[in-house]
């Protein structure tokens, strides 16, 4: 009995200078992130942002995006359709802008804070030997979101958030009735998701 005392005893005063340890790691002085969003390129869709601290707890990011817009729905279409010589594809160009609050520390910890989003979707088939476009379609997406960063001293930089946006849809009428199905779900408004999970690095 007395063992698995010493050891129960043993194992919290390791848990507990573990976690002090963690208290007490210095924060970065990093002011300024460059991502990019790594599972976006698989689409591939390369995303960038650009972060600058307005103070210890607060920051502004600035991002742009250029690829196709390619969900695993559209992949699915695409590899029924090659059977009979088509294919889609939706090109996408989009451009992000966020407020942020940091919690802690602007290299560290969670954060909240409110940001906007912008996507031009333009559709283009193509088989036999020939292509065409029924024109494009914009999404402007607005809302809070929520998130976590880590910036380590020497630079590598991880951050996700997530959050719910209002958003607005308007652009050619025959393209938004085209990617109706393989694209992002359309209406005149509507509530969508925003965020990602971001790579990079800090200086």
């Amino acid at each position: 009995m007395s063992r698995i005392l010493t050891t129960s005893v043993a194992g919290l005063a390791l848990m507990w200078s573990a976690t002090a340890a963690a208290k007490d790691r210095p924060i970065s002085d990093h002011t300024q992130s460059v991502t990019i969003a790594p599972l976006k390129a698989t689409n591939p869709f390369l995303l960038a942002e650009y972060e600058k601290s307005l103070s210890d707890k607060t920051s502004f990011t600035a991002g742009a995006g250029y690829g196709n817009f390619n969900s695993l729905w559209l992949r699915i279409q695409n590899a029924g359709a090659s059977t009979v010589g088509a294919s889609v594809t939706i090109g996408q160009v989009g451009v992000t802008g966020a407020y942020n609050y940091y919690f802690k520390h602007f290299n560290r910890g969670w954060y909240t804070g409110g940001g906007l989003e912008y996507d031009l979707y333009t559709l283009t088939y193509e088989g036999g030997g020939q292509s065409a476009s029924p024109g494009s379609y914009s999404n402007v997406t607005v809302g809070p979101h929520i998130g976590y960063k880590i910036a380590g001293e020497g630079g590598f930089t991880f951050s996700w958030d997530y959050g719910i946006g209002y958003q607005l849809t308007f652009g050619s009428d025959d393209a938004q009735a085209a990617l109706a199905i393989s694209a992002p779900s359309i209406a005149d408004s509507r509530v969508a998701s925003m965020g990602s999970l971001n790579m990079g690095w800090s200086f």
